[in-house]
């Protein structure tokens, strides 16, 4: 089935076409029409928004925002009526939500995203190599296109190096954070310190072991009676709280970085990787995408996962940390200045190649962005299409990749050079308008 969604997902993935569960393959089939019809109104109502915007003289700037607005409202809507998992989340924008979900959005990249956790953990190798060679632990890759400066900045540390980043399981870190936070620190229970806990290493303690653990880890504690779950519980509270985060980045940008990392490795489930492997012979990796804005390098999207030394970097799937929510508003002023440029093309004088790097280069930023908490990606896919349609082409996906993993895994340099086929690209009759209809 065509569709001006993703073909690549609709292959892997059919039942994003279908959210709800269907009680035959007949409604099953309806259901995937449905949605791929709204998608197609979706994008035929975009188009209209943004020809009567430009029509009317308004701003591209203005243009853009609202259009903006109208897509993440439309996806809001599309997952509610199909009942999509975490429908409340579609459409929401991080840098402007207070929902937990907005302070820090990660993806692993498994399942659908397996091909691109292979080629990205791959290339990643190769720099782990020449670092190894170089007897290095940090490499900094310097690129540019379309008069852009990249950077790609990795880093590894062994497991063991346990103040790499800073532990956060002390009451004594939790009141400095707080501090840093702008905000009171909670008092903790005082819990009596031989009930049964997991420790940070994620190891299941057994009662008579636990006094000689508390003894050994004396250092991590205020008050050797505070229960070290309960301590990294308030923490994560903190994550979770946006002004108390904006507040710490701007008080101890190392301490904010440390903690949403450490948060991170959370979701490799070390308890259950120690009981397969010895944890000294492990390396975490940290990766680093930047792009030049505004003569300044933004971080974009990070990559995080861990490296048996004994084995390749793909025996771990990669989590992929998305933009920092506190950047995005600086992304979308710069992408809000690449649509202006992308209204002002005229077939008649100017490069289809330049409309067409230009468009990448609002799917490159855009992607990173990620500015929702649900629905980043079908939504730039939305934008993608209405930009083409204002002028007078239509776009199909092939269903070898997707845009938006290329972007997020790719160099700028490498997407912009492959976008062109990653897109089939029509021209229609300029006579057409999806004001007049057809």
């Amino acid at each position: 089935m065509r569709s001006a969604a993703s073909n690549y997902f609709f292959k892997l993935e059919p039942s994003r076409f279908a959210p709800q569960k269907a009680d035959s393959e007949l409604e099953h089939t309806l259901q995937q029409e449905d949605y791929i019809q709204q998608v197609e109104a979706n994008i035929t109502e975009a188009t209209v928004f943004l020809e009567n915007s430009v029509k009317e003289g308004k701003n591209p700037i203005e243009i853009f925002n609202d259009l903006l607005s109208r897509l993440g409202k439309m996806r809001h809507e599309l997952a509610l009526k199909h009942k999509t998992e975490k429908a409340e989340l579609f459409g929401v924008r991080r840098d402007l939500s207070t929902a937990p979900w907005s302070t820090s959005l990660r993806t692993k990249l498994c399942g659908p995203y397996q091909n691109y956790n292979t080629r990205l953990s791959s290339d990643i190798q190769k720099h782990l190599e020449t670092m190894q060679e170089q007897k290095s632990k940090e490499l900094r890759i310097e690129g540019k296109a379309l008069n852009k400066k990249t950077s790609m900045t990795i880093k590894y540390w062994n497991y063991k190096d346990l103040d790499q980043p800073p532990q956060y399981n002390s009451f004594k870190a939790y009141k400095q954070l707080c501090q840093l936070c702008e905000i009171a620190h909670k008092p903790l229970d005082q819990e009596e310190f031989n009930r049964e806990f997991v420790m940070f290493e994620g190891q299941n303690i057994p009662p008579e072991k636990r006094e000689a653990m508390r003894v050994r880890h004396s250092e991590m504690y205020d008050n050797a009676t505070t229960d070290v779950n309960e301590v990294i519980h308030e923490i994560n509270q903190l994550l979770v709280n946006k002004e108390a985060m904006r507040n710490l980045k701007k008080n101890s940008i190392e301490d904010y970085n440390g903690l949403k990392m450490r948060s991170s490795m959370t979701s490799f489930h070390l308890d259950k990787v120690a009981t397969k492997y010895s944890m000294e012979k492990f390396n975490w990796v940290h990766v680093t995408v930047r792009t030049e804005i505004k003569k300044r390098m933004y971080a974009f999207s990070q990559y995080l996962t861990l490296q048996h030394i004994s084995k390749d970097l793909s025996d771990f799937n990669i989590e992929l940390i998305h933009q920092d929510p506190f950047l995005i508003e600086e992304t979308l002023d710069d992408i809000a200045g690449l649509f202006k440029t992308v209204l002002e093309w005229d077939k008649s004088c100017d490069s289809e190649t330049d409309l067409v790097n230009t468009i990448a280069l609002i799917n490159y930023e855009f992607s990173h962005a990620a500015p929702f908490i649900r629905g980043s990606a079908a939504i730039g896919e939305w934008l993608e299409h209405t930009l083409y349609r204002y002028h007078g082409f239509t776009i199909q996906y092939k269903d070898t990749c997707n845009v938006n993993m290329e972007a997020l895994t790719l160099p700028l340099e490498e997407f912009v050079t492959q976008y062109p086929s990653m897109v089939e690209r029509t021209s229609i009759h300029w006579e057409t308008s999806y004001l007049s209809g057809p």
